[in-house]
């Protein structure tokens, strides 16, 4: 048996509940029986809009789907809610679509619509940029060389101690004195400030430094970025 006819047979199984719950009429029906079950009189009652008629076409087909269960007890009809089918439906087809991203969505309309205040929770880091000063004083090779490999060891040290989460040198910016940057997780900009000035290439008046908070989303500082090789 091919697939196809595979899938057309369990469709055939699978109650209509696309077609049970396209008409608002149904729908109201189903709301009115979730508190007890009802008579198709007292249903037809509640709904003036429709003759009792109607409402007893309505309801064959939320039994036809399985959605409403008749029990007859003498010359009534008493209707029950069965649950299960809206279950099984709304697990096969509702929730696999409604992603995390959909629920954040709907809640920023709601607070846009009701004026809430929004809360956005948050990690904040320490960036320090190191950009090369203006005047920077000028070193013969040998000591430029040693304030490097200071200035290497000093980071390794730092990642090392927990205190940066990483950092590294520039490529390609458009400002060629911005010379690197360090991802700091400290309590404070203050602090983070504090640690960077104590690289040796600052010390040396080879780099300076800016200090500020950065915020991100809980748990994305966790990405690896494109392999490159840095000549020394």
């Amino acid at each position: 048996m091919s697939q196809r006819a595979v899938a057309v047979r369990l469709a055939a199984r699978e109650p209509d509940l696309w077609r049970a719950l396209a008409s608002p009429w149904r729908r109201r029906l189903l709301d009115l029986l979730r508190d007890a079950p009802a008579t198709t009189g007292a249903l037809a009652d509640q709904i003036p809009e429709l003759s009792r008629f109607a409402v007893m076409q309505h309801l064959g087909v939320l039994t036809e789907a399985g959605v409403v269960i008749a029990e007859r007890r003498g010359r009534d009809r008493i209707n029950h809610l069965n649950p299960v089918p809206l279950r099984a439906w709304h697990e096969r087809w509702v929730q696999p679509l409604a992603d995390a991203g959909s629920a954040e969505l709907l809640a920023l309309r709601r607070r846009a619509e009701t004026g809430e205040c929004m809360a956005t929770e948050l990690e904040e880091f320490q960036l320090i940029l190191l950009r090369r000063p203006d005047g920077a004083p000028s070193y013969d090779s040998q000591t430029l060389d040693s304030i490097q490999r200071e200035h290497v060891a000093f980071y390794a040290y730092m990642r090392e101690a927990g205190y940066v989460v990483t950092n590294g040198p520039m490529a390609g910016q458009s400002d060629e004195a911005l010379r690197g940057m360090a991802i700091f997780a400290v309590e404070s900009v203050e602090r983070a400030r504090e640690l960077a000035s104590s690289d040796p290439s600052v010390q040396a008046g080879r780099l300076e430094v800016h200090a500020m908070a950065w915020w991100c989303p809980p748990g994305t500082m966790i990405r690896s970025g494109a392999p490159v090789t840095v000549e020394d």
